[in-house]
Parts: C-alpha cells; sequence; structure tokens
C-alpha cells in the first residue's frame, strides 16, 4: 500500500480477515507526510518499504513504535536503457527546440527541472544567472516546470524577478514539457535546489544516469544520490555563493558522472522482491 486513503481502507479489511488467511502487508512511504494518525497507516505494514535513508529517518523519529527491523530502504530507480549513459536527443527534436527557443542557441543551457513553488528554489536559480551573466559568462537558465493553477501568481512574481533584473534574453521558463529527457541532456549542469529535503528528487538521478552533472542542495534523497554517483555536486543547503562558485568552477571542468550507480529500476524490483520473498518466507 503506498497512499494512505487506500492504505487505510486496505489495513482495515486486512485486519478484518483471519490471522490465519491473512496475506502478508507492505507498505511504502514515499515522502515525510504529516504526522499524525492519519499518516501512520503508512508505517503499519509488516515490512515497511522507505524510499530513502531520509525516509527511514523519518519514520524512527516520528513513529516511536515502529521496530527498525521492519523498514527496507529501496530507493526509487531510472531504466538505464531510456536514460542512458551519454544520450542525446535526434537531429528533429533540436531542430524543434531551437525554433521554439532560438534565444538558447549557442549558450550554455544550465537547468532547474521542479514545480514552481517557493521551496524548490527557483528565485536562488535566478540570482545565480544574474550573477553569471554579470560576470560575462554565455550562460542560458532553463527552468521547466509549471505552476498549480492556484499558484500563478508565483510563477508571475518569477517571471518579474526576472525581468526586474533584466535577465528576459537569458533565462527561459518553459512550464510543464513532456520532453524532460532530452532537456536535461543538452544541459550542460542540471540544479536541484530545494528549500526543504525531499524524499528522493528523481529528476536529479535521470540527468545523473545520462551523465550530467547535477549541483545540489546537500540534503534528503539527493544528498544520498550525489554522495553515490556525483559527490562533487554537494552543496551546503541555501548557500548560494557556493552553487555560484562551483558553477563557475564546472563551466571551466565539469566532473566525470560516475556511469555505474544502484538507482536503477531493477535494483529497484530486486530489492522490492527480495522484501516480499522474506515476509512469504516467514511461518
Amino acid at each position: 500500500m503506498r497512499s494512505r486513503l487506500p492504505a487505510w481502507i486496505g489495513y482495515h479489511a486486512w485486519k478484518g480477515l483471519p490471522k490465519s488467511s491473512r496475506p502478508h502487508l507492505v507498505t511504502t512511504v514515499h515522502g515525510p507526510y504529516t504526522v499524525g494518525r492519519y499518516s501512520s497507516v503508512m508505517v503499519r505494514g509488516e515490512r515497511v518499504i522507505a524510499v530513502s535513508e531520509m525516509i527511514r529517518g523519518y519514520i524512527l523519529e516520528n513513529y516511536r513504535d515502529v521496530d527498525a527491523d521492519r523498514i527496507r530502504i529501496i530507493y526509487r530507480g531510472v531504466d538505464p536503457e531510456i536514460y542512458k549513459y551519454g544520450y542525446q536527443p535526434d537531429q528533429a527534436w533540436l531542430e524543434r527546440w531551437n525554433a521554439q527557443y532560438p534565444q538558447m542557441k549557442g549558450k550554455t543551457l544550465l537547468t532547474l527541472p521542479a514545480r514552481l513553488t517557493r521551496w524548490k528554489g527557483q528565485e536562488d536559480f535566478i540570482q545565480l544567472i544574474h550573477k553569471l551573466i554579470t560576470s560575462g559568462k554565455n550562460v542560458h537558465g532553463v527552468i521547466v516546470g509549471d505552476a498549480h493553477p492556484r499558484k500563478k501568481e508565483y510563477q508571475n512574481e518569477l517571471q518579474e524577478k526576472i525581468e526586474v533584473l533584466g535577465l528576459q534574453d537569458a533565462i527561459t521558463m518553459t512550464g510543464h514539457r513532456s520532453d524532460m529527457k532530452e532537456i536535461l541532456a543538452i544541459s550542460t549542469i542540471v540544479y536541484s535546489l530545494a528549500h526543504e529535503p525531499e524524499a528522493f528528487g528523481r529528476t536529479t538521478i535521470e540527468a545523473l544516469s545520462m551523465g550530467v552533472p547535477v549541483i545540489g542542495y546537500a540534503h534528503g534523497g539527493v544528498r544520498e544520490q550525489l554522495q553515490q554517483v556525483c559527490p562533487e555536486g554537494q552543496v551546503e543547503p541555501l548557500d548560494t555563493e557556493a552553487v555560484t562558485r562551483l558553477t563557475g568552477q564546472w563551466l571551466v571542468n565539469k566532473p566525470e558522472v560516475k556511469q555505474a550507480h544502484l538507482f536503477t529500476l531493477i535494483q529497484m524490483c530486486d530489492s522490492t522482491f527480495s522484501a516480499y520473498s522474506e515476509l512469504a518466507c516467514e511461518a
């Protein structure tokens, strides 16, 4: 079970069965839910899957009655055949991209993939691009993601900030895109600048899996990914000066991203099956 409302329905149905004929119960905690009884159903499984070390810590800190031995850390995974190391989009895609965004042609692309919300770091990214442009760097900032319909005012605030800083030709807000893989692949550096730790942060490993280096605030699941695959990209959370310094260094000499890593789809599936098998083998 992996969502709270369906989990409550499933949990009560499970509890209503005779113990001798109950199937085993596995729950997955995908994020740091608001702590309370409603969320507690997600840690009531006989095995509790945590999607990162951060989530394991969240469970143990907030639900003290959960035995640590019931928790299994199983990272989310990407398919390396889809997010292939060294992947580049085909010429037809590049032509469509350049026709839609001619202002990016010939520029070094720096990309922040994140929905538009105040804690995801767009303002830090805008300041980064402003500093780089001011220092004469030939870069273009790409913000990929849209805002919730009820939060369009934040999108307007970001656009206004871009205009006030005179960055209309240096930053593009693309809105939602269904071709995120291609955008990440043509980027020189990808960023994860969330002000709050994320449970995992999938776009980070998608970029890294293709060999694109990531600079990210070193907390939550992003820190765990960077530690394993691109440790040079870790920056103290909210240290925008460090992000700017590191970006400047990487524009001259970016690191080589490790090709082998444990955040793969097959690793996730194998670990999940192992967790199920443990329970199936119990008396």
